[in-house]
């Protein structure tokens, strides 16, 4: 079976077409500037929600960050819970990946990056 991609999602095209489904439909898209020591919601569906948290940049340019997603509880409506909350460390430009949140049949797959310029990387300067 041939699979399928909404046009926005051709830059992911390559890593999408490597997971066992034969459609992807790109379900939400958001760019915001997030500060250090800040958390920032992005709703993906109704069910979840992304929160992203700079926390440092490194000396080569790399950005530690929290990323967590929550869903609304299925037994109370009214509770969020965390299903996923990690950090780890984004080289500008790289795009991470979540999956496992299961939706209608699929899942939802975030690609999350972190913007700004890369850094090289920084080497103590030659000594004579």
């Amino acid at each position: 079976e041939e699979k399928r991609c909404d046009p926005q999602l051709n830059p992911m095209r390559a890593q999408l077409f490597r997971l066992p489904y034969d459609t992807f439909e790109q379900v939400s898209s958001s760019r915001r500037t997030v500060a250090f020591d800040a958390e920032a919601a992005f709703p993906l569906t109704p069910q979840y929600t992304l929160y992203v948290a700079p926390l440092a940049q490194t000396a080569d340019g790399r950005v530690r960050l929290r990323a967590r997603v929550e869903m609304t509880s299925r037994e109370d409506r009214r509770k969020r819970v965390n299903v996923v909350n990690s950090v780890t460390m984004v080289v500008p430009g790289d795009r991470m990946q979540i999956r496992g949140l299961p939706l209608e049949g699929g899942e939802v797959v975030v690609f999350l990056s972190v913007g700004g310029p890369r850094t090289e990387s920084r080497r103590p300067p030659r000594q004579r």
